[in-house]
This record gives structure tokens, sequence and C-alpha cells, in this order.
């Protein structure tokens, strides 16, 4: 049985039906159970109904509206009023989304994003009832993906005492930027709650120019960018003496994976590549303390527990009693308080503004830290890139 919405709006009560000629009344008292939609109403006759009384296909029907109902009817035309808090902003910022309506029901019709969003469906029932609908909603969209989130509602005031079925239908859009940061993927090991960040805003170290939504997953954008030289970009290990200041989100971590030549050949100080990241007190500030680890997994910051394990200097934490993780390209006898790289290995650079202890606690007192990451070294620029 196909009940139509307006059905449930006032009492005595008319429910249409999928019925053609009229047939005979029925002398019990049955309770009738209508889907609208998001659920079903019982309704309660306290008498017999009618079928196909006044006209073919009517019910006719006295009594009172149970459980599963929606509350009140709208007494007016089809009004909606639908807005954002703002309608640009960036991945590291969050924007409201408010509405109401004077209506009987409201959907999400119109509503198209390039990423979920949880707690705003793409479709489906906003509100059902006069007094839900007059309470809308208000909703914080967090992003986490660059593009232009469209937010759709469109609302009904069904016919009833004589009023037809008037319609309301508004969106707002918010252009979202600043790169796409992905979920935790399966090839990440970083705890629940924090992302990988994979584009971000650059700058060299006295703070000009600026470089907004690079690829930081690319080590040539990051340690290999020429600042003094032209901007030309340089392949592992990078330009030497470089680095950027980057900017990392809060709850976010920068994962730059690297490959380290089978035929590793600068020279270093006994005849290895060996270099050191650094970050000078200057930036290091509001109590913010960096970690940072070299690991063959993406979003690692599991420091080993022992001094003696070898991995255990592949992880450090930069603030201004500690400035450095120290790299070499490991030679026939491994180097003591060095994390030792293994030719034609390809490992993961992580950093992230929070204490290695735990992570998942940021240092960020904003949305944002930044910090000057140098890349020092004893050896040549790596290879110039096209």
């Amino acid at each position: 049985m196909k009940i139509l919405r307006t059905a449930l709006l006032a009492l005595p009560v008319a429910l249409a039906a999928a019925f053609g000629a009229p047939v005979s009344a029925q002398s019990a008292a049955p309770t009738l159970k209508l889907d609208y939609g998001p659920g079903t109403c019982t309704f309660v006759t306290d008498g017999g109904l009618t079928i196909g009384g006044d006209e073919p296909g009517v019910v006719n029907a006295t009594g009172t509206f149970g459980t599963g109902c929606p509350t009140g009817s709208a007494t007016g035309t089809a009004d909606l009023s639908l807005g954002a808090s703002a309608t640009s902003t960036t991945v590291d910022k969050s924007v409201t989304i408010t509405w109401s309506a004077v209506a009987d029901v409201c959907h999400y019709t119109g509503t198209s994003f390039p990423a979920a969003l949880s707690g705003w469906p793409s479709s489906g029932d906003a509100c059902v009832g006069a007094t839900a609908c007059a309470a809308g909603d208000t909703y914080t969209a967090s992003f986490t993906s660059s593009g232009n989130y469209t937010f759709g509602v469109k609302c009904i005031s069904g016919e009833h005492n004589g009023q037809p079925e008037t319609s309301a239908a508004k969106t707002v859009t918010v252009a979202v930027s600043g790169g796409t940061p992905p979920p935790p993927s399966t090839s990440c090991v970083a705890p629940a709650g924090l992302t990988q960040q994979t584009t971000a805003t650059l700058q060299s170290f006295n703070g000009y120019p600026t470089l907004d939504d690079v690829d930081v997953t690319k080590w040539s954008n990051v340690f290999g960018y020429g600042w003094s030289s032209g901007g030309e970009h340089y392949g592992w290990p990078g330009f030497a003496g470089g680095g950027s200041k980057i900017f990392v989100n809060k709850n976010q971590y920068i994962s730059i994976p690297f490959t380290v030549p089978a035929n590793a050949e600068q020279t270093g100080l006994d005849g290895t590549p060996y270099g050191y990241f650094a970050t000078n007190n200057s930036s290091v500030n509001n109590g913010v303390v960096w970690s940072a680890s070299i690991s063959d997994e993406c979003g690692d910051f599991v420091r080993p527990t022992e001094i003696d394990d070898p991995e255990y200097w592949c992880y450090a934490s930069f603030n201004y009693s500690q400035s450095g993780l120290y790299w070499t390209v490991a030679p026939a006898a491994r180097r003591k308080f060095s994390c030792n790289l293994v030719p034609g290995k390809t490992y993961y650079f992580n950093l992230i503004a929070a204490p290695m202890s735990d992570v998942t606690k940021s240092n960020c007192q904003g949305s944002s830290c930044s910090t000057n990451l140098q890349l020092l070294m004893t050896f040549k620029n790596g290879p110039l890139l096209p």
C-alpha cells in the first residue's frame, strides 16, 4: 500500500491507497502501518474505515497517531534557509553549515562532494515532520581533501488543509584548497587518528619565497630544492646544505620516500656518504618538539627501547637540547650513533610535530607548525633532475 505523505498531517485523516474501484466498508478497527520514507508510522483507528468512500482510491478513517510518526505539519509555503560560515577554506580548517525550513519533509537533494564527509549524506531524508524541519541542523564540515563541496537541501510542504504542495531547494558550495591528504593507507603504520600530509607550504629558511601545495612525498621537492640556485631539483641525497622551512598540519605527518643508490659513490668521512638532518633553535619555538625517523615503513615513530639496538639511532627528537638525526650509507662495519642505510634499499623520512613518547599528542598550538629543517652533509649534490 502506497500512502501519500499528506495523509499524515491531520485528523480525521484521508489515506490515499493504490486502489481502483470503491470497495465495501470494513467493520473492524484495524491498526494501519504507514510507510512514509525513513520508517513506519503506526495509526490506530477508533472504528471502522471506509475504502473508496467519497472518491475512488481514498481510505477514510479516524483515530490517533502512534509510534514512529512525524510530528506537526507545516502551516505555509515551503521555505528553506541554508548557509555556510565560509565559502572557501583549506583542508586544515572547518566550516559550519546551518539550515532550517518551513516544510513537512526535507531531503539532501543537490549534494555533491569530491570525497565523503561523515555526518552529511549525499541523499536521503534530512528531516521528517514540521517540528524537526523547523529545528534544522548545524553541521561542522572537516575536510581532508581539496575540491568543491556542494551542500544541498530540498524541502516540501505537503498538500493539506486546502494548501497545494510547494517546495524549496537551495545549495551552498565551499571551495577547499590545500592539497589532498589521504586517510592512513595500508602501507603506513602511524597510530590511529593521524593522517599522512601529502602537500604542504614550503619556504626558504629566511621565509621568502613561499611555495604552496608542494608535493611533499618527493624528496627532490623538500631536500633537493635549490632555493639559492634558481630552483633546480636534485635527487637523493639532495641539495648539499639545503632544506626547507616546512609547515606540517596538526595531527598529520610527513613521510618522504627515498631510495639509496646501489652505487652511492660520493665521498664522506671514511669514503661513504654521510649527513644529518638538523633544525636550529630559532625554528623550534612555543614548546614544539618534533619527532623524526628514517624507517623502511611510512609513518613509523616507534623508537626501539634499547640504545644498543642498531635502529635506535634512526629516530630523533628535535628540540633545544637535541637537533640531529645522523645517517650514513653503511660501510663494512656499522657506524655508531648513526642510522646506517643499505645501498639499493628504500626508506621513508618521517616527521611530525609531536613528542616521540606519544605522537598523538600534538605540540601545535594552532592548525599547523613549521620548522627549518636542513640536510647537512659532507658530499656533493645529488643528481640534477630534469
